[in-house]
């Protein structure tokens, strides 16, 4: 019979992952409709980077309660849930479908994980739970670049992204074309061509619009890559810190009371000729 604080610290630990799957994935939704993608804030990476660090350290705890099926319930039930609760919000059919497939590959992923710790003689969480957390975070990645196709395609506020690139590029472009006119032709450069009926400003905003019009069905597939690619990074570097910190953190946890080791007597294998 499994103690109170055992199904306390379950639910808790369930209803974290829940709560952190769902705003990783809300932050993903703000980051496409709101960040510039060619020059990103440093605060959004920082966001994103907290979030899926929680998450890993979320999940690791859950270690704590392994046994059987229990893993399952309360790692990927949560986490998928939370998911849906965004992508629904865009299509309920196709926002079920892919919260499904994820449950799915984080099913796969714990399972994986489940077969190596009972190969493992001592537990090592990094061993145990890295390469699973790898995963998950690519996942988000993936997820990440299919909400932004989603915001393109679903709801009532759909992103015009050519629009939203062409005017991302003009911002990041047009100060500097302008002050390397103003070096190479002089200050008074641009006022004298805006008399002649000249507006170098809009010539390069015409010319980016122009680009952009020409390659507009590669710019979803593009941006989607790229966005993938910005949470892979940021997953990098959160596995990182991950395989740094986790045992030691799980070293304190221990000696705090937090977890209790528990000796199993087995048999061990080997293979001879």
């Amino acid at each position: 019979m499994k103690s109170t604080s055992y199904y306390i610290k379950i639910a808790t630990l369930a209803g974290l992952l829940l709560l952190l799957s769902f705003l990783l994935s809300e932050t993903a939704i703000n980051v496409i409709y709101t960040a510039n993608y060619l020059n990103p804030p440093i605060e959004t990476f920082i966001e994103v980077g907290l979030l899926m660090l929680a998450l890993c350290y979320t999940y690791a705890l859950t270690l704590g309660a392994w046994h059987k099926w229990v893993q399952y319930a309360i790692v990927a039930v949560p986490m998928s849930i939370g998911v849906f609760l965004v992508v629904s919000s865009f299509d309920l059919y196709y926002g079920s479908i892919i919260t499904f497939v994820l449950f799915l590959l984080f099913v796969y992923e714990i399972y994986e994980s489940t077969l190596l710790i009972d190969l493992l003689v001592k537990a090592r969480p990094s061993a145990v739970l890295k390469i699973s957390a790898q995963g998950f975070l690519f996942f988000f990645s993936i997820l990440a670049a299919v909400l932004l196709f989603m915001a393109t395609t679903f709801g009532t506020s759909k992103i015009d992204l050519p629009a939203k690139l062409s005017q991302q590029i003009n911002s990041l472009i047009s100060g500097q074309v302008m002050d390397a006119i103003k070096q190479n032709l002089g200050a008074n450069s641009i006022g004298v061509a805006e008399q002649a009926g000249i507006n170098p400003q809009k010539i390069v905003s015409d010319k980016i619009n122009e680009y952009i019009e020409n390659y507009k069905p590669f710019v979803l597939p593009l941006m989607m890559l790229l966005v993938f690619g910005i949470f892979q990074f940021l997953g990098g570097i959160t596995l990182f810190i991950f395989g740094l910190t986790v045992n030691p953190i799980f070293g304190i946890l221990k000696k705090v009371g937090f977890f209790k080791v528990e000796q199993v007597q087995i048999t061990k294998e080997y293979l001879r000729f």
